[in-house]
């Protein structure tokens, strides 16, 4: 006959009555952050010792994509705050503060800043479930909430020695961490995976949306120069709007669905009161939407056309549309990959100007010489290739949120006990 388990109730809410409750102090050996370098007398090196900041703790892992290094004297000085394999480090400072990550880096002698902090457990208690725990939303949001109260959000060494961490048996802690370590895996897995597609696509738009691959039917083309103002028309977006006009009625396309989407996403649309009589322009399919103004260069000039039919639909404020004069010369579907290509975007950040906010103009734009294929058969087909690589690298990403999500789910159950593990 199975016995009913039995529940205690905890800062995380109910959990088996088997299960611990102790302090960050009572399950650990050190718990201490380490220094400034500028404090110390010391600047960056291009060799040395790995110097690990707040930037490089991230949600679970550590990112030393952009390593910074010291002099070996920095770490002579700072020996309490030197990092071995296996330790815990959370951010305590600033925006990013609550974030955790295991130092994992055999061979790496390391360092930190006073942004950091190094949590060194005992034995007997799995760093790895430790980590798991850390990285629970409630765990986060009560770790968050013991904060100093002060200007900048930060947390004190003693905070960290006085959270409550909730422990199964050493055992079950190695058994859980091994399951969402499993999940894990399977995700970083997925990850490597995207990115190479995303390397493929990049590669294969440098190839195909300037010419230098072209398809066997088509080798013969020469691709021809156009200005782009000889093809269109352009026209704005909604204009004489107060806030009391946005909520509810006409759908419109906003700003990030522009800046995000290289075709505008129709499930992605907000709502703005448009009278009869009033004189706003509809986005039209094959419409091509522009960014006009953002606070870096960078953003401006993003571009989405429009590949569904919507009845009606109008523009933020913060954009501006082209319309075709008709597909005869570019195509739609054609102009979606290559007005994001990096030949153009060059030429669009060249245009851009600013200096503390950055805007574009229509004029400019419509200046923009365009080297594309002759015909429409040759953009289509392009497009074709391109379209279904981007479908693929949509699905996977599709997968990835998926799992993410069932991970979450997962830890949900078995870092609070209402799902057991059998050892």
């Amino acid at each position: 006959m199975k016995t009913k388990e039995k529940y205690k109730m905890s800062d995380l809410g109910l959990i088996p009555e088997d299960w611990e409750v102790l302090t960050g102090g009572q399950i650990s050996e050190k718990i201490t952050k380490g220094s400034s370098p500028n404090w110390q007398g010391f600047n960056y090196s291009s060799e040395g010792i790995l110097f690990v900041t707040s930037e490089n703790v991230r949600d679970g892992y550590l990112d030393i994509s952009e390593p910074k290094y010291l002099p070996e004297a920095f770490n002579q000085k700072q020996k309490n705050s030197t990092l071995k394999n296996g330790d815990i480090l959370i951010n305590i400072v600033g925006a990013s503060i609550g974030r955790s990550a295991i130092f994992d880096l055999k061979d790496r002698i390391a360092n930190i800043n006073q942004a950091v902090c190094l949590f060194r457990l005992k034995d007997g208690v799995s760093n790895k479930f430790i980590s798991y725990f850390l990285q629970h939303p409630k765990c986060v949001e009560l770790l968050i909430s013991n904060q100093s109260e002060t200007g900048r959000p930060n947390l004190t060494l003693e905070d960290i020695r006085n959270f409550k961490f909730i422990l199964p048996p050493f055992p079950e802690q190695k058994k859980i961490a091994s399951v969402l370590d499993t999940w894990d895996r399977t995700i970083e897995a997925l990850g490597t995976l995207i990115s190479a597609k995303e390397k493929l696509m990049s590669g294969l738009m440098q190839a195909l949306l300037t010419g230098e691959s072209k398809f066997k039917e088509f080798r013969k083309d020469r691709w021809k120069k156009i200005r782009f103002g000889s093809l269109a028309e352009t026209y704005s977006g909604l204009s004489g709007k107060t806030a009391k006009d946005f909520g509810s009625g006409s759908p419109y396309v906003p700003y990030m669905n522009v800046f995000s989407n290289s075709r505008v996403n129709v499930s992605y649309f907000d709502y703005v009161n448009v009278e009869k009589g009033e004189t706003q322009t509809k986005v039209q399919y094959g419409d091509i939407l522009f960014t006009i103004s953002s606070e870096t260069p960078d953003e401006v000039g993003m571009t989405s056309v429009l590949l569904d039919n919507v009845k009606e639909l109008y523009l933020n404020s913060f954009c501006f549309g082209v319309r075709l004069n008709d597909f005869k010369t570019l195509h739609p579907e054609f102009a979606r990959f290559y007005l994001r290509s990096s030949a153009i975007r060059e030429e669009i950040l060249k245009l851009s100007q600013g200096s503390t906010r950055f805007n574009l103009s229509k004029n400019e734009i419509m200046k923009l010489q365009l080297i594309i294929p002759p015909t429409i058969k040759e953009q289509r087909r392009i497009a074709s290739v391109l379209s279904k690589a981007e479908d693929e690298i949509k699905y996977l990403r599709t997968q990835m949120q998926s799992l993410q999500q069932k991970k979450k789910g997962l830890m949900q159950v078995l870092l609070t006990g209402k799902k057991r593990v059998k050892i």
